[in-house]
Parts: C-alpha cells; sequence; structure tokens
C-alpha cells in the first residue's frame, strides 16, 4: 500500500474512461448512499492507502436534493492542504450526528416514494435515533444483495448476475484505480507526482 493518491485527477484525456458519480437526494435517506460510498472510498483505501478519497477518482460528481449535500462535501477542499475536508465516511458520521438536530423526530412525509423502501425508513425526514440506525443496516443489507437492474418493460427491479453488490463495489473500486494510476503515468503533471513517489503505480 502506497502513501495514497496526492495528485489531483488527471484530464480523461490521459485515461481511457469518464467517470461520473451521481448520488440521489431522499433526505435522511442519504445515509443509505452514504453507507455505500463508504464501502467503495474503504476499498479504495485498500488499493491506494489511506488517504484515498471518493472525489479523487471522478471528474464529475453530482447530486440532487440530500446528494447535493453530499457532493459538496465529498468537493470541498480543506484550505490547508487542498485534500477533499470530508470523507464518506465523515458523510455517514454527519448524518447520525445532525440529522437529529435538522429533522423532526416525529414528521408525515406527503411525497410518494416509489422504492423498495416502506414505513418509517421510506420517509425523508423522521430524524429518531432509532430510524437513522435502521437506514444504515439498509445501506449495509444493500451491500450483501444481488446487483439488481430495472427491468425497462416492467419497472421492476431484478437480479442481473450473482454477483453481490459489495462484490460489484470492490471490482469498481480496482477499475477507477487502474484508471487513475493510467492517466497519472501518462500526463506530465501525474507522472512527475509519481516520479516523487506519491503515486502508486
Amino acid at each position: 500500500m502506497g502513501e495514497g493518491p496526492k495528485s489531483p485527477l488527471q484530464p480523461p484525456t490521459y485515461g481511457n474512461l469518464i467517470t461520473i458519480l451521481s448520488i440521489d437526494g431522499g433526505g435522511i435517506r442519504g445515509l443509505i448512499p452514504g453507507t455505500v460510498l463508504g464501502f467503495l472510498e474503504s476499498e479504495l483505501q485498500k488499493l491506494d492507502g489511506e488517504d484515498a478519497r471518493i472525489s479523487d477518482y471522478f471528474d464529475v460528481i453530482a447530486g440532487t436534493s440530500t446528494g447535493g449535500l453530499v457532493t459538496a462535501m465529498l468537493t470541498t477542499p480543506n484550505e490547508n492542504t487542498g485534500r477533499p475536508l470530508f470523507s464518506a465516511k465523515d458523510i455517514k458520521d454527519f448524518y447520525l450526528d445532525h440529522c437529529p438536530k435538522i429533522f423532526p423526530q416525529h414528521s408525515h412525509d406527503p411525497i410518494p416514494h416509489d422504492d423498495t423502501l416502506s414505513g418509517i425508513t421510506s420517509s425523508v425526514d423522521i430524524a429518531t435515533k432509532e430510524n437513522l440506525d435502521d437506514l444504515v443496516k439498509i445501506g449495509e443489507e444493500l451491500l450483501k444483495k444481488r446487483v439488481s437492474r430495472v427491468n425497462l418493460d416492467t419497472g421492476i427491479f431484478e437480479p442481473s448476475n450473482h454477483e453481490t453488490n459489495e462484490e460489484a463495489l470492490t471490482s469498481f473500486a480496482r477499475l477507477l484505480s487502474q484508471e487513475k494510476q493510467r492517466r497519472d503515468t501518462r500526463s506530465p503533471h501525474g507522472h512527475a507526482a509519481a516520479s516523487k513517489g506519491l503515486v502508486v503505480v
């Protein structure tokens, strides 16, 4: 394991892929993508060092509603280092610490949701400790489920292969790490950083 990807992500012209991360909204349900992104970041850290951050690997990170807040947290630079101020784990911790202060403990959400969540966990703003813990568990259980894709004819999610989401994210982390290393190697700026031992090649 090296020191981590401290050079900025080089332009996609030096790589083979354009990398885009899109994060959906959903109020306190942002804990679910926060949990999934935390897992992805931990896999990247296994490959590239503990300083690796989600924002080191994507050309564009965008989100709606709560996804926009997560996007801002993932991409806000530290004034002193220029590195991302928050890790994916920091985002999950932020939700657990601050949602009870931001959202009411008991609320009625009138907006219908077309997803697999039901009861209190489908709400975007019931921030009881029990519900927040349940949302984290849902994110953790989602990692263990088989990868699914929406059937465009029926609109129903169906398992697409025998791989779990966790296994798919581990493979995806390898792909992202290889793409970053490829760009660092091909880019004059990235190559200079690599020659100083700042990038694992």
